[in-house]
């Protein structure tokens, strides 16, 4: 009887600790399907930029384009001194009046640079006005 009744103690304690194992296998489970969900939560989305952003990224775009064109001018200025200082009948007020123009161009081309988003578009028509030059006589 002894024996029968050790077998049984054996075969209780055996289902016990198999339920035991089962038990922790899907609580184990359990934690790594929470671990996954809380994880997908916690990832944050691609961030969208924000309006300031893009109006920033604007404003320099705008400001490369600009500098661009201010330097091609001052390059075309530089160009028309030359030819006009080499010439044989020099044109004095022709020649201050580039100059003058240069000098104008380069301290915009300075504040370009300089410049950041605010006050930009008045800044921008201010620069574009000076690149459009003196009127024709």
């Amino acid at each position: 009887m002894r024996t029968k009744l050790g077998i049984f103690g054996l075969s209780v304690a055996a289902l016990c600790a198999s339920l035991a194992l089962a038990c922790n296998k899907a609580s184990d489970k359990d934690k790594v399907g929470t671990t996954e969900t809380t994880s997908a939560e916690i990832e944050p989305a691609a961030p969208t930029p924000a309006p300031k952003d893009d109006y920033l990224a604007t404003v320099r775009r705008e400001q490369l384009v600009l500098r661009g064109r201010l330097e091609e001018e001052i390059r075309a200025i530089d160009h028309q001194l030359t030819q006009l200082r080499r010439s044989p009948k020099a044109n004095a007020t022709a020649i201050e009046a580039l100059v003058e123009r240069k000098q104008t161009l380069e301290a915009d081309a300075n504040v370009v640079d300089r410049a950041d988003e605010r006050g930009w578009d008045e800044l921008k028509a201010t620069v574009e006005h000076d690149l459009e030059g003196p009127p024709e006589p």
